[in-house]
């Protein structure tokens, strides 16, 4: 699950507020708001809430892209079988031949319910199989993360949400 792996990334840096993404322009934004009404502990709040952040989401992060699927110590939870219940990767067996190999010869399940209903995919004993993720999740995820990267980079532009937020806030304080 490449594409989604990707936008939950850029969904977790923006949480964290890393810039390029909407989430360090709206942290950027409150804590100047809070330096200029004079309430710097607002800043210490936002820091703090990156911290956190950071500290919840970036081992998701790590685990999905720099971790080795077949390294089962303990992440995801197993079934008893040794399988691993309920993740986007399992270990293949020879019973059933529902998996295609890739271009670079990566079993592929060809659905999601072949891996994480405890069933076989017919691939190599131990092999690694690579679930792909269905239209319905991957659709709106990839979007709403180009629209995060989108609205960061964008902000300084004269129609930008962030402008146009600012110029409806003018009209209706006064």
């Amino acid at each position: 699950m490449p594409w989604t792996s990707a936008a939950f990334t850029v969904g977790a840096f923006g949480m964290i507020g890393l810039p390029v993404t909407a989430g360090f322009v709206a942290k950027w934004m409150l804590g100047r708001g809070a330096l200029e009404s004079e309430h710097p502990w607002v800043v210490g709040v936002l820091i703090a809430s990156s911290l956190l952040n950071a500290m919840y989401f970036l081992p998701a992060v790590y685990r999905m892209w720099f971790r080795d699927p077949a390294d089962q110590d303990g992440f995801p939870a197993t079934a008893g079988d040794g399988s691993a219940a309920g993740s986007e990767t399992s270990t293949a067996g020879p019973e059933d031949s529902s998996a295609t190999p890739s271009e670079d010869g990566t079993p592929v399940a060809s659905d999601s319910s072949t891996a994480t209903s405890g069933g076989s995919t017919g691939a190599q004993p131990g092999a690694t199989v690579v679930m792909r993720e269905p239209a319905s999740l991957l659709v709106p995820t990839v979007i709403t993360a180009a629209a995060s990267v989108f609205v960061g980079l964008a902000a300084s532009l004269e129609f930008a949400p962030l402008q146009i937020a600012r110029q409806v806030a003018e009209g209706v304080l006064g």
